[in-house]
């Protein structure tokens, strides 16, 4: 069965059906990148923040208190612009 006709026959939008696979395929893309981690010796880490993080939009630095899950949260949503 074509998309088209899987969308005609679920009542949904052709269009529709294909973004949601296009999501799925990015998200599935997001989930198998490896990301690497370089180790840098505290002396040499600048002040006011512990990690830096490389994302499509740039460099963005995440101090003491940003917890790891908003961090992960905001690199996620990062990489989609």
């Amino acid at each position: 069965m074509t998309a088209r006709a899987f969308a005609s026959e679920a009542g949904v939008p052709a269009h529709r059906l294909y973004q949601w696979r296009r999501v799925a395929r990015q998200r599935e893309n997001e989930t198998t990148a490896v990301v690497p981690f370089v180790e840098v010796p505290r002396e040499l880490a600048p002040r006011g923040w512990v990690a830096e993080a490389l994302t499509r939009s740039g460099v963005v630095r995440f101090s003491l208190t940003a917890s790891p899950a908003w961090a992960g949260q905001l690199i996620r949503e990062l990489n989609r612009c």
